[in-house]
Order: C-alpha cells, then sequence, then structure tokens
C-alpha cells in the first residue's frame, strides 16, 4: 500500500487507516518500541525503494520535483466538471474559485480533508480493532473524495 501512496495522489486515503492502525496496536504492546521501530523502518525502505530510481537520475531534485507535480497537478484547478465533491455542489452558490486564489483554495482543501479523516482516525488510535480499521477505512476515503483538492 505504501508504494502506490507514492505514485497516486488519490492512493493517500488507503494507506492513513492501516497506518494508524498499527502504529495504535504497537503502541499498545507489550514491546512498543520494537514494533513502532518496526513499522517505521518497513515505512521507510517502501519509500526509499520507491524513489531510488528517480533520485538515481543526473538531476534528481528536479525529477523528484517533476514527480511531485505529476502526483499533485494543482494547476488543474480546484475540480473537474465530472468530480461531484463538495467544492463541486458549493460552486453552484458560492463561487470560491473567484473569491480565494488558488494557494487558500489548495490549504483549505487540506485542512478540511483532514479535518473529516480526524474522528474515525482518532476512533482507530483509541480502540485498534478490525471493525474500527473497516469504519475508519471507509470514513477516510469518503471525506478524501469529498473535500480534497480534485486534480485527476
Amino acid at each position: 500500500m505504501l508504494s502506490r501512496q507514492n505514485y497516486k495522489q488519490m492512493s493517500l486515503y488507503l494507506v492513513w487507516p492501516p497506518f494508524i492502525y498499527l502504529l495504535a496496536k504497537n503502541l499498545y504492546s507489550p514491546r512498543p518500541p520494537v514494533g513502532i521501530m518496526s513499522l517505521a523502518v518497513s515505512a521507510i525502505a517502501t519509500f526509499v525503494v520507491c524513489w531510488l530510481p528517480f533520485l538515481m537520475q543526473p538531476d534528481p531534485v528536479t525529477t523528484a520535483g517533476h514527480v511531485i507535480s505529476r502526483q499533485f497537478p494543482f494547476g488543474r484547478g480546484l475540480y473537474e466538471d465530472k468530480v461531484a465533491n463538495v467544492w463541486c455542489s458549493l460552486s453552484l452558490v458560492l463561487k470560491l474559485k473567484e473569491l480565494l486564489d488558488p494557494s487558500t483554495l489548495i490549504k483549505l482543501c487540506i485542512a478540511a480533508t483532514l479535518m473529516s479523516m480526524l474522528p474515525p482516525t482518532v476512533l482507530l488510535a483509541r480502540r485498534p480493532n478490525a471493525t474500527n480499521l473497516m469504519a475508519a477505512s471507509v470514513c477516510c476515503a469518503l471525506g478524501f473524495f469529498l473535500f480534497s483538492y480534485q486534480v485527476h
């Protein structure tokens, strides 16, 4: 799952609930430092393996920047006509694109997305079990779809 996160913006919501679940399970285990350390090492190793081909290029900063700009193409606008999220619905009565500059819209989307994902994340962190993992996964996916900066 972590490897997909590196290449597709909409996959970010997939990795969050399992990460919180594993982190909480390890925090509540009898030997939390060992579990947390193995979780950190596996996450970092996944990122390194995914990004290594790009970082081995002659100009790694430009290459990595290009990959990130392709992953998050904010230049396309707040939403596309085929995306029926909160921002698309809200635009019928409030033209946010005309009221706010793009950098403010990006921050608004990030804040709204994170706030929508906060309650299920807190519940999952406090009670890490399979039922809460599934509920948090659905809630985070829905929050991400409804509030994120839709840049397909």
